[in-house]
């Protein structure tokens, strides 16, 4: 039995169209992306800068691990209550915004203004910290909602998303108040600790899982669908 077989038929139907929706997001996203590659004038200006199909097939690639942790969000256990409602739209809300602001960031740091470049990066870092900040919010929700629903993969799994999403929000924060502070050099070189404190993270998070008692939950024959309501 999977978490959604708990919800009422309304709570799971409008979990299915949230999943829906949340696609036709990122495939708008993803034609946004696609529209900013603007027709070259002439053949020779289709390799003449290879900057612009780096960062396409980058925020691309960012897009996609957007999109897997959507859907992990979803099909864990998620429970579309006013909470969890308002911070899916925020996410998708900024995955609206994710090939713009790359790509301002992009324009602002080759015209070679750092105060372009600061402001540009800090667009940018802004997105990531959005999205990390209403992820974290719904996974650890779903963490605490479904300990008692999830086999011991699963809950392992589910706590080490959530320990990364919040690894991640608090690091790509921290790029952030460091490019505002100091200048984007700075802030370049801060945002190498979102990966590493991401990666920290998961190791950390494989080593135990904590338990029911600790984190004060109440007892398996409790409603799950109705647990975590905050």
């Amino acid at each position: 039995m999977t978490f959604r077989d708990t919800l009422s038929e309304k709570d799971a139907h409008l979990a299915r169209r949230l999943e829906g929706f949340g696609d036709v997001v990122f495939g708008f996203s993803v034609s946004q992306l696609a529209l900013q590659l603007s027709l070259p004038q002439t053949p020779q200006d289709l390799v003449g800068n290879p900057v612009r199909y780096f960062l396409y097939f980058a925020t691309f690639a960012a897009l996609a691990g957007f999109w897997l942790r959507f859907h992990r969000m979803i099909a864990g256990a998620f429970r579309p209550a006013p909470f969890e409602l308002v911070a899916v739209f925020f996410y998708l809300a900024f995955i609206g915004l994710v090939p713009y602001a790359l790509y301002a960031n992009a324009h602002f740091a080759m015209n070679g203004s750092a105060q372009g470049g600061r402001i540009g990066l800090a667009a940018y870092l802004l997105c990531i910290t959005m999205l990390a900040l209403s992820s974290a919010a719904v996974q650890v929700r779903n963490f605490l909602r479904g300990y008692h629903v999830f086999d011991e993969r699963e809950r392992r799994k589910a706590w080490e998303s959530s320990v990364v999403s919040v690894a991640v929000t608090l690091t790509t924060a921290f790029a952030l108040t460091v490019d505002l502070a100091i200048g984007v050099a700075a802030g370049g070189f801060a945002g190498f600790s979102i990966a590493a404190g991401g990666a920290i993270a998961r190791q950390v998070a494989r080593r135990r899982v904590p338990s029911a008692e600790l984190l004060r939950l109440p007892g398996p024959g409790s409603n799950p669908a109705e647990a975590v309501t905050g």
